[in-house]
């Protein structure tokens, strides 16, 4: 991938765990602000695409977008439809951002097959076709639509940007998307792993990566209390114990390998979530977040400006706030707290009056 470290890197905004009515004076907010643009999570709170829409409706330049939206609870044809109408609501300031999401939420949350990259392939392909005007015919293995074109395709293409870990869909990202958003990862692993998949897939697709908006996804925590950095080491406690290969690879590739094994082991020995998170090390708070005062958060961006990321993402997280990923990551007997949303809106705000832009 073609780097130009002397290009300042755009800031985003990635909103997840708050109520829909929250959105839109947030969005606006952000434009206010000079953010670039602001995208909605998907978890189980705000539909994705709905949060687009209010947040559309609320601004006038920001670009808004779905950071992600999962493949599996939606035939390619919603997706298509759904982003055709807000290509055109937003004045062609619409990022379809779409990601796999685990198999447990498919599976639990969505009650359907998890279909992996060959799903992710066919749904890019299909939705490209649809939003370009063109009837589609495709029978996939996971994705198929008979002859259907959209009766409103947009204007201007939509992008489509994937959220990407794992080295083959990495390689997909690099073939077929206009931009990866990258969760939970690393300057090292962004240096070691996604830029070489990505160069060497576009390669051998002879395609060119200029213009591809490399989105750095960072968890943000922006507070003037003394124990700020505290509270963010639950976070990176959980994402450090799934044992998930993606996020293995990434403790490896950034040097926590025998950091996040000695979490998983705290983890099945803890009378509470505290022994786990107070392992979690400066460096690795470094390497994972953007998190203090909201000088200490300008510092940490302005030290990743320059390094060849498009984008760097905030994403607002509640102080303190750790959560089981998947049935069986946490022993039964480890108790978890509910959601700060005070928090979380009082996060949110320092985010967006820190002078961060």
């Amino acid at each position: 991938m073609q780097e130009d470290r002397g290009d300042p890197v755009n800031l985003a905004l990635c909103l997840d765990g708050l109520p829909a009515g929250d959105l839109p004076a947030i969005a606006a907010e952000a434009e206010r602000r000079g953010f670039q643009k602001v995208l909605a999570a998907e978890t189980a709170g705000v539909e994705p695409f709905v949060a687009c829409a209010a947040m559309a409706a609320a601004t006038r330049s920001i670009l808004v977008g779905t950071g992600i939206a999962g493949i599996h609870g939606r035939s390619a044809a919603s997706i298509a439809m759904a982003a055709a109408s807000l290509a055109a609501l937003s004045g062609g300031r619409f990022v379809l951002g779409l990601g796999l999401q685990s198999r447990e939420v498919v599976e639990e949350l969505h009650g359907t097959t998890y279909g992996g990259l060959g799903a992710m392939r066919e749904t890019i392909h299909v939705v490209r076709r649809l939003l370009a005007g063109e009837t589609v015919t495709f029978h996939g293995q996971a994705v198929g639509i008979e002859g259907r074109r959209l009766a409103f395709p947009p204007r201007v293409p939509v992008p489509i940007h994937v959220g990407a870990l794992g080295p083959r869909m990495l390689e997909l990202c690099g073939e077929v998307a206009d931009g990866l958003l990258g969760w939970f990862c690393s300057r090292s692993f962004l240096d070691q792993i996604v830029r070489p998949r990505l160069d060497a897939a576009a390669r051998q697709r002879g395609r060119s990566l200029a213009g591809f908006d490399l989105t750095w996804m960072l968890p943000a925590l922006v507070s003037d209390d003394r124990g700020a950095r505290d509270l963010m080491r639950p976070y990176v406690a959980t994402y450090l114990t799934t044992g998930w290969p993606s996020y293995d690879r990434v403790a490896e590739a950034s040097g926590f390998g025998p950091a996040a094994a000695e979490l998983r082991r705290r983890l099945h020995h803890a009378p509470h979530f505290d022994e786990v998170a107070k392992a979690v090390s400066e460096e690795m708070l470094d390497a994972f977040t953007l998190c203090g005062s909201a000088g200490d958060v300008r510092a940490g961006i302005e030290r990743l400006r320059g390094i060849g990321v498009t984008t760097l993402c905030l994403f607002p997280i509640p102080p303190g706030q750790f959560y089981p990923l998947f049935p069986g990551h946490f022993p039964a007997s480890l108790a978890v707290s509910p959601t700060d949303l005070g928090g979380l809106r009082r996060n949110v705000a320092a985010i967006l009056g820190g002078g961060l832009v």
